[in-house]
Order: C-alpha cells, then sequence, then structure tokens
C-alpha cells in the first residue's frame, strides 16, 4: 500500500500567524504616520543638529549662584542625556521645549529649556533646573508671562 504525504505550502502552515503581524505592522505605521509619535525622533535629531542650544542654558545656569552652591560644577550634558531627556519642537520648529538631566559636582536634577529661534539665535523664555533629592525648583529666566 503507497501512503501519498501531501507537503503543505509554507503560506498554508504559516498563515495563521502571519495574517495578524501584517495586520500589527500596517496599524503601526498608520499610528506613526497620523499622529505626534512619528515626530518624536525628528525632534530628537534636530536637537543633536543644534548642541549649542542646550549648552549656552548650561552656561546660564552655570552663573546661577544657587546652582554653584546646590549642584556644584554643571558637567557637559552628553548624549546619552539627550536621548533620555524630552525634546518637542513646535510653532515650525521656531519654538522648542527640551528637559536633560543635569549632573553636578554636588548633586544632579533635571533642566527644562523653553527657548524661540529668532533668525538663527536661540532667545530663552525659561530655563528651570529641578532636584528631586532637595525638592527645589531653581529658576534661571523666567519671560513666559
Amino acid at each position: 500500500m503507497n501512503n501519498l504525504v501531501e507537503n503543505k505550502s509554507w503560506w498554508h502552515k504559516n498563515w495563521k500567524w502571519i495574517i495578524p503581524i501584517i495586520g500589527i505592522f500596517l496599524i503601526s505605521i498608520f499610528t506613526i504616520s497620523t499622529t505626534d509619535i512619528g515626530e518624536i525622533p525628528f525632534d530628537i535629531v534636530k536637537a543633536y543638529a543644534d548642541p549649542d542650544l542646550v549648552e549656552t542654558a548650561l552656561n546660564k545656569a552655570q552663573e546661577n549662584d544657587e546652582v554653584k552652591e546646590l549642584l556644584g560644577i554643571l558637567e557637559e550634558v552628553d548624549k546619552i542625556a539627550k536621548l533620555e531627556g524630552s525634546v518637542k519642537y513646535s510653532n515650525n520648529d521656531t519654538f522648542v521645549d527640551i528637559s536633560v538631566r543635569v549632573k553636578g559636582s554636588k548633586g544632579k536634577g533635571r533642566m527644562r529649556i523653553l527657548a524661540e529661534r529668532n533668525g538663527e539665535i536661540w532667545e530663552y523664555k525659561k530655563i528651570v533646573i529641578g532636584i528631586k533629592k532637595l525638592k527645589r525648583t531653581i529658576e534661571i529666566i523666567d519671560e513666559t508671562d
């Protein structure tokens, strides 16, 4: 007696899990392209492209006596700190809201920067450093009236 073994095609064996994966992939692409989620990576890239934005704010913060007293000498903001933070551009990339961690010789905190581009120059509207451990905030600049 000859038994005929019929080999099923790859598609016939795997369609049950391929179809849901393709569906999830298409829904993800649609969601990213129609919401602000798709803009987040581009905002981070823009922040990397303009390193002076954060460094100038850090220098302004370093001039503050309260920052020197509570955090000491601030270190440069590294690339990982920028990735861990948040960046949001708005108003045709003329306004930015950045939050990055800062580290000093005496402690650490989180710096929030609100700035508006005027031509090629960033005008800082607000620079605030929050120190979670001390439950304090230090206002460096606040022109957001």
